[in-house]
Protein backbone atom coordinates (compact mmCIF):
# COMPACT_ATOMS: atom_id res chain seq x y z
CA UNK A 1 0.00 0.00 0.00
CA UNK A 2 1.08 3.93 -0.27
CA UNK A 3 -0.84 6.72 1.10
CA UNK A 4 -2.25 9.02 -1.65
CA UNK A 5 -2.02 12.85 -0.87
CA UNK A 6 -4.92 13.77 -2.89
CA UNK A 7 -7.13 14.54 0.06
CA UNK A 8 -6.78 16.02 3.62
CA UNK A 9 -6.13 13.25 5.49
CA UNK A 10 -4.90 10.87 3.40
CA UNK A 11 -5.30 7.04 4.46
CA UNK A 12 -5.51 3.47 2.74
CA UNK A 13 -7.64 1.30 4.39
CA UNK A 14 -8.50 -2.96 3.37
CA UNK A 15 -11.88 -4.47 5.65
CA UNK A 16 -15.01 -5.43 5.37
CA UNK A 17 -18.62 -4.73 5.69
CA UNK A 18 -19.97 -7.14 8.31
CA UNK A 19 -23.26 -6.76 7.42
CA UNK A 20 -24.68 -5.72 3.57
CA UNK A 21 -27.86 -5.28 4.72
CA UNK A 22 -27.28 -2.44 7.75
CA UNK A 23 -25.51 -3.21 11.09
CA UNK A 24 -23.96 -5.73 12.81
CA UNK A 25 -24.51 -6.62 16.92
CA UNK A 26 -21.30 -8.12 18.39
CA UNK A 27 -22.00 -7.01 22.17
CA UNK A 28 -22.40 -10.58 23.00
CA UNK A 29 -18.29 -10.65 22.36
CA UNK A 30 -15.90 -9.08 24.55
CA UNK A 31 -13.05 -8.19 22.01
CA UNK A 32 -11.47 -9.15 18.39
CA UNK A 33 -7.97 -11.42 18.04
CA UNK A 34 -6.05 -11.66 14.79
CA UNK A 35 -2.37 -13.07 13.25
CA UNK A 36 -0.71 -10.19 12.51
CA UNK A 37 2.58 -8.90 10.54
CA UNK A 38 3.87 -5.61 8.84
CA UNK A 39 6.87 -2.85 8.95
CA UNK A 40 4.61 0.41 10.19
CA UNK A 41 2.50 1.12 13.21
CA UNK A 42 -1.50 -0.07 12.27
CA UNK A 43 -4.66 0.80 13.90
CA UNK A 44 -7.92 -1.65 13.93
CA UNK A 45 -10.90 0.21 13.55
CA UNK A 46 -14.55 -0.28 14.12
CA UNK A 47 -17.15 2.05 12.36
CA UNK A 48 -20.48 2.64 13.80
CA UNK A 49 -23.33 5.05 11.85
CA UNK A 50 -24.30 8.18 13.26
CA UNK A 51 -26.87 10.63 13.12
CA UNK A 52 -25.49 12.15 9.61
CA UNK A 53 -25.09 15.39 11.54
CA UNK A 54 -20.84 14.75 10.74
CA UNK A 55 -19.48 12.39 8.32
CA UNK A 56 -22.30 10.04 8.78
CA UNK A 57 -20.03 7.60 10.89
CA UNK A 58 -17.84 7.24 13.98
CA UNK A 59 -14.65 5.42 13.85
CA UNK A 60 -13.71 3.78 17.13
CA UNK A 61 -9.48 2.41 16.98
CA UNK A 62 -6.82 0.38 18.69
CA UNK A 63 -3.73 1.22 17.78
CA UNK A 64 -0.39 -1.44 17.40
CA UNK A 65 3.25 -1.93 16.37
CA UNK A 66 4.70 -3.47 13.79
CA UNK A 67 6.28 -6.71 13.93
CA UNK A 68 8.18 -8.68 11.29
CA UNK A 69 6.93 -11.66 12.18
CA UNK A 70 3.46 -12.94 12.98
CA UNK A 71 2.30 -11.98 16.49
CA UNK A 72 -1.24 -12.88 17.78
CA UNK A 73 -2.83 -9.62 18.43
CA UNK A 74 -6.08 -9.32 21.33
CA UNK A 75 -7.58 -6.53 22.15
CA UNK A 76 -11.01 -5.83 24.07
CA UNK A 77 -14.07 -3.33 23.72
CA UNK A 78 -12.81 -1.20 26.45
CA UNK A 79 -9.25 -0.94 24.76
CA UNK A 80 -10.57 1.26 21.52
CA UNK A 81 -11.67 5.18 21.38
CA UNK A 82 -12.66 7.63 18.88
CA UNK A 83 -9.24 9.14 17.51
CA UNK A 84 -8.24 12.93 18.16
CA UNK A 85 -9.11 14.19 14.99
CA UNK A 86 -12.44 13.02 15.13
CA UNK A 87 -15.06 15.31 14.05
CA UNK A 88 -17.49 13.20 16.72
CA UNK A 89 -17.12 12.71 20.59
CA UNK A 90 -17.11 10.00 22.52
CA UNK A 91 -19.37 11.60 25.09
CA UNK A 92 -21.73 12.13 21.75
CA UNK A 93 -21.38 8.83 20.20
CA UNK A 94 -20.29 6.38 22.62
CA UNK A 95 -19.06 2.93 21.45
CA UNK A 96 -22.30 0.73 20.51
CA UNK A 97 -21.70 -2.26 19.82
CA UNK A 98 -25.01 -3.32 18.50
CA UNK A 99 -24.32 -1.05 15.61
CA UNK A 100 -21.40 -2.00 14.21
CA UNK A 101 -21.17 -2.21 10.10
CA UNK A 102 -17.49 -2.05 8.83
CA UNK A 103 -14.24 -3.25 10.35
CA UNK A 104 -10.68 -2.46 8.74
CA UNK A 105 -7.39 -1.74 9.29
CA UNK A 106 -5.18 1.77 8.68
CA UNK A 107 -1.63 3.14 8.92
CA UNK A 108 -1.92 4.45 12.26
CA UNK A 109 -2.02 8.37 13.00
CA UNK A 110 0.61 10.12 12.35
CA UNK A 111 1.81 8.43 8.87
CA UNK A 112 2.84 10.60 6.54
CA UNK A 113 1.87 11.37 2.96
CA UNK A 114 3.13 9.54 0.84
CA UNK A 115 4.85 6.83 3.18
CA UNK A 116 4.90 2.87 1.58
CA UNK A 117 4.69 -0.40 3.44
CA UNK A 118 2.52 -3.97 3.46
CA UNK A 119 0.72 -5.54 6.24
CA UNK A 120 -0.25 -9.58 6.41
CA UNK A 121 -3.94 -10.95 8.75
CA UNK A 122 -4.77 -13.85 9.14
CA UNK A 123 -7.29 -15.58 11.72
CA UNK A 124 -9.65 -13.01 12.91
CA UNK A 125 -11.74 -13.78 15.12
CA UNK A 126 -14.65 -12.29 17.68
CA UNK A 127 -13.75 -13.81 21.47
CA UNK A 128 -15.16 -14.08 24.51
CA UNK A 129 -13.72 -14.00 27.60
CA UNK A 130 -14.56 -16.99 30.39
CA UNK A 131 -14.25 -15.24 33.43
CA UNK A 132 -13.43 -18.31 36.22
CA UNK A 133 -14.56 -16.71 39.89
CA UNK A 134 -12.06 -18.49 42.04
CA UNK A 135 -14.03 -20.70 44.76
CA UNK A 136 -13.84 -19.08 48.16
CA UNK A 137 -12.79 -21.33 50.84
CA UNK A 138 -15.69 -22.39 53.09
CA UNK A 139 -15.30 -22.08 56.84
CA UNK A 140 -17.10 -24.50 58.95
CA UNK A 141 -18.10 -24.14 62.65
CA UNK A 142 -19.53 -26.28 65.10
CA UNK A 143 -21.50 -25.61 67.69
CA UNK A 144 -21.27 -26.97 72.09
CA UNK A 145 -24.10 -27.38 74.53
CA UNK A 146 -23.53 -28.31 77.93
CA UNK A 147 -26.27 -29.27 80.17
CA UNK A 148 -25.72 -29.27 84.42
CA UNK A 149 -27.00 -32.54 86.29
CA UNK A 150 -28.43 -31.63 88.57
CA UNK A 151 -29.35 -28.21 87.55
CA UNK A 152 -27.99 -26.03 90.10
CA UNK A 153 -24.87 -28.74 91.17
CA UNK A 154 -22.42 -26.52 89.69
CA UNK A 155 -21.05 -24.35 86.36
CA UNK A 156 -19.46 -25.45 83.31
CA UNK A 157 -17.07 -22.82 81.48
CA UNK A 158 -17.88 -22.36 78.28
CA UNK A 159 -21.24 -23.81 78.27
CA UNK A 160 -21.81 -22.99 75.06
CA UNK A 161 -20.94 -21.65 71.67
CA UNK A 162 -19.65 -21.51 68.26
CA UNK A 163 -16.14 -22.87 67.45
CA UNK A 164 -13.63 -23.54 64.65
CA UNK A 165 -13.88 -27.11 63.05
CA UNK A 166 -11.17 -29.02 64.51
CA UNK A 167 -10.38 -26.68 67.26
CA UNK A 168 -9.56 -27.83 70.74
CA UNK A 169 -11.42 -26.18 73.42
CA UNK A 170 -10.87 -26.78 77.28
CA UNK A 171 -14.18 -27.73 79.40
CA UNK A 172 -13.45 -27.00 83.25
CA UNK A 173 -16.24 -27.96 85.69
CA UNK A 174 -16.65 -26.35 89.33
CA UNK A 175 -19.22 -28.00 91.69
CA UNK A 176 -21.41 -25.82 94.02
CA UNK A 177 -20.75 -26.11 98.32
CA UNK A 178 -21.98 -29.66 98.97
CA UNK A 179 -21.62 -31.21 94.88
CA UNK A 180 -18.48 -32.85 93.58
CA UNK A 181 -18.18 -33.06 89.63
CA UNK A 182 -18.78 -37.05 88.37
CA UNK A 183 -18.45 -37.01 84.87
CA UNK A 184 -19.22 -35.70 81.64
CA UNK A 185 -21.45 -37.74 79.51
CA UNK A 186 -23.13 -37.42 75.97
CA UNK A 187 -21.12 -37.05 73.14
CA UNK A 188 -17.97 -37.70 75.20
CA UNK A 189 -17.64 -40.02 78.39
CA UNK A 190 -14.91 -38.87 80.78
CA UNK A 191 -14.14 -38.36 83.96
CA UNK A 192 -11.29 -35.86 83.30
CA UNK A 193 -11.85 -32.34 84.78
CA UNK A 194 -10.55 -30.02 82.96
CA UNK A 195 -11.35 -31.90 79.69
CA UNK A 196 -9.86 -30.69 75.76
CA UNK A 197 -12.24 -31.54 73.30
CA UNK A 198 -12.12 -31.70 69.48
CA UNK A 199 -14.60 -29.46 67.96
CA UNK A 200 -14.78 -32.00 64.83
CA UNK A 201 -18.96 -32.02 64.96
CA UNK A 202 -21.55 -30.37 66.93
CA UNK A 203 -21.23 -31.17 70.42
CA UNK A 204 -23.74 -32.13 73.17
CA UNK A 205 -22.19 -32.64 76.73
CA UNK A 206 -23.71 -33.30 79.93
CA UNK A 207 -21.76 -32.55 82.78
CA UNK A 208 -22.82 -34.99 85.68
CA UNK A 209 -22.54 -33.80 89.40
CA UNK A 210 -23.38 -35.41 92.78
CA UNK A 211 -24.15 -34.67 95.66
CA UNK A 212 -21.93 -34.69 98.96
CA UNK A 213 -23.37 -36.87 101.61
CA UNK A 214 -23.45 -35.66 105.27
CA UNK A 215 -21.06 -37.91 106.63
CA UNK A 216 -18.51 -37.14 103.93
CA UNK A 217 -18.86 -33.10 104.49
CA UNK A 218 -18.70 -34.18 108.12
CA UNK A 219 -15.37 -35.54 107.51
CA UNK A 220 -12.28 -32.74 106.57
CA UNK A 221 -8.60 -33.40 105.73
CA UNK A 222 -6.27 -32.24 108.32
CA UNK A 223 -4.00 -29.96 106.16
CA UNK A 224 -0.28 -29.64 107.20
CA UNK A 225 2.12 -26.78 106.34
CA UNK A 226 5.23 -29.26 105.85
CA UNK A 227 4.65 -32.69 104.39
CA UNK A 228 7.51 -35.51 104.47
CA UNK A 229 7.47 -38.15 101.99
CA UNK A 230 10.22 -40.95 102.26
CA UNK A 231 9.63 -43.15 99.35
CA UNK A 232 11.37 -46.29 101.19
CA UNK A 233 8.75 -48.87 100.98
CA UNK A 234 8.72 -49.10 105.08
CA UNK A 235 4.42 -47.44 104.98
CA UNK A 236 6.02 -44.56 107.15
CA UNK A 237 5.54 -41.09 106.06
CA UNK A 238 5.33 -42.84 102.56
CA UNK A 239 1.63 -41.08 101.14
CA UNK A 240 -0.59 -38.56 101.90
CA UNK A 241 -4.09 -38.95 102.55
CA UNK A 242 -7.13 -37.08 101.60
CA UNK A 243 -11.05 -36.69 102.44
CA UNK A 244 -13.45 -35.99 99.91
CA UNK A 245 -13.79 -31.87 100.85
CA UNK A 246 -10.44 -31.90 98.56
CA UNK A 247 -11.12 -30.71 95.03
CA UNK A 248 -7.87 -30.44 93.65
CA UNK A 249 -4.05 -30.82 94.62
CA UNK A 250 -1.68 -28.56 92.69
CA UNK A 251 2.29 -29.53 93.05
CA UNK A 252 5.24 -27.44 92.10
CA UNK A 253 8.83 -27.44 91.52
CA UNK A 254 10.67 -24.82 93.24
CA UNK A 255 11.13 -22.25 90.05
CA UNK A 256 7.21 -22.01 90.86
CA UNK A 257 6.73 -24.50 87.57
CA UNK A 258 3.25 -26.63 87.98
CA UNK A 259 4.54 -30.10 87.68
CA UNK A 260 1.18 -32.22 88.65
CA UNK A 261 -2.58 -31.62 89.14
CA UNK A 262 -5.16 -34.36 90.36
CA UNK A 263 -8.44 -33.43 90.99
CA UNK A 264 -10.27 -35.07 93.51
CA UNK A 265 -7.09 -37.08 95.09
CA UNK A 266 -7.57 -39.77 97.50
CA UNK A 267 -3.57 -39.82 98.39
CA UNK A 268 -0.46 -38.88 97.08
CA UNK A 269 2.57 -40.54 97.43
CA UNK A 270 5.12 -38.67 95.20
CA UNK A 271 6.69 -42.00 93.99
CA UNK A 272 7.23 -40.44 89.97
CA UNK A 273 9.37 -37.62 91.29
CA UNK A 274 12.20 -37.23 92.35
CA UNK A 275 14.38 -35.89 95.72
CA UNK A 276 13.94 -32.66 96.43
CA UNK A 277 11.78 -29.90 97.95
CA UNK A 278 8.35 -29.15 96.68
CA UNK A 279 5.22 -26.59 96.97
CA UNK A 280 2.13 -28.08 97.21
CA UNK A 281 -1.93 -25.81 96.73
CA UNK A 282 -4.78 -27.66 97.83
CA UNK A 283 -8.27 -26.23 96.66
CA UNK A 284 -11.27 -27.33 99.09
CA UNK A 285 -14.45 -27.76 97.51
CA UNK A 286 -15.36 -24.84 100.68
CA UNK A 287 -13.07 -22.88 98.19
CA UNK A 288 -10.65 -22.20 100.71
CA UNK A 289 -7.33 -22.75 99.05
CA UNK A 290 -4.00 -24.28 101.16
CA UNK A 291 -0.36 -24.15 100.63
CA UNK A 292 2.71 -25.22 102.02
CA UNK A 293 5.63 -27.78 101.40
CA UNK A 294 6.51 -30.96 100.58
CA UNK A 295 10.10 -32.93 100.84
CA UNK A 296 10.20 -35.98 99.54
CA UNK A 297 13.73 -38.14 99.82
CA UNK A 298 14.38 -41.90 98.56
Amino acid sequence: WRLGTAIQYPYVGMGTNLNDNGVYDISEYDGVSFRFKGNRAYQFMLRMPTDGTVNGWASYRVQFSSSAEWVEKIFLWKDFSLPSWSPNKEEDYPLDLTQINTINFQPAEGTSAGTEGEIWIDDIYLIKLSVSQPSLPTTTYFTLKVTIQPESAGVVNPSSGTFLAGSTITLLAEAFENYRFVKWQGDVDSTENPLNLLMNSNKDIVAVFEVISSTEISKSTQIKEKYLLSIDGNSVNDVITFEDDVESLEIFNVKGKLIKKISFPKSFDGRDLTSGLYYYKIKLKTKEVKTGIIIITK
